[in-house]
């Protein structure tokens, strides 16, 4: 996974040769975060940024069963909806503000 810096026209690596069939992205310009969605290792990265140009990953959360999630996407809320195939549902998920 690569970020693009506009101002520089710089393409930078964040996350180098170590997803597992990551399948979307999503990025929160209200909070400057990327979210990831890794479906073969069945759970959600966030990567913050802080300070600027030093990005930090975490688990945001790992899900139980065979696969994993396949979409993203986040309302005026600030609320995160995930998409799983498996059991053909939506699993929702709020970050608090």
């Amino acid at each position: 996974m690569y970020i693009s810096e506009i101002d520089s026209f710089v393409l930078r690596p964040l996350l180098h040769n170590c997803l597992s069939h990551p399948s979307d992205v999503l990025y929160d310009s209200t909070r400057g975060m990327v979210y990831v969605a890794e479906t073969y290792a069945n759970r959600i990265l966030r990567l913050v940024q802080n300070p600027s140009g030093v990005y930090h990953c975490s688990v945001f959360h790992q899900f139980n069963g065979l696969i994993g999630p396949t979409s993203l996407a986040m309302d005026e809320l600030g609320n995160l909806y995930v998409g799983r195939y498996e059991y053909q549902v939506i699993y929702y998920i709020l970050i608090s503000n």
